[in-house]
């Protein structure tokens, strides 16, 4: 990702181009937030078995293609079941529009989602 950025010499501005590392933020594709590619038959077992739940957010790396390429815990559930699940699911599910370089072609970008994980009642278990 590059910058445009203006230094003043004298009373002339002299354009420099500079890398910066800003990230570049990912849309997600359609309208639905990132919540609906989960549902309840995505509980992990292990994490039902124990009575685990908590939060996880992650920071996701999208390749140019609009797919999850990497994805980063920053904040864990304290179920390595849930954080790897959530992971999963977006790499597999999840789709953005990437940003675009400075020559309009789609590029590497960045994006963020906090997943919350809620015990489902008995009477709405998966039954797999």
């Amino acid at each position: 990702m590059f910058a445009l950025l203006i230094s003043m010499l004298g009373s002339q501005a002299a354009p420099t181009i500079v890398e910066t590392s800003a990230p570049v933020i990912a849309q997600l594709r359609g309208s639905l937030p990132v919540e609906t590619f989960f549902s309840r038959d995505d509980y992990p077992a292990a994490a039902l078995q124990k009575s685990e739940q908590g939060a996880v957010a992650v920071n996701l790396t999208i390749n140019p293609q609009g797919r999850v390429s990497e994805c980063v815990v920053v904040e864990t559930s304290h179920s390595s079941a849930l954080d790897e699940a959530t992971c999963s699911i977006l790499a597999r599910r999840a789709r953005y529009i990437p940003p675009l370089d400075n020559h309009g072609e789609p590029t590497i970008g960045t994006a963020t989602a906090r997943i919350v994980w809620a015990l489902p009642r008995s009477d709405q278990r998966p039954t797999g």
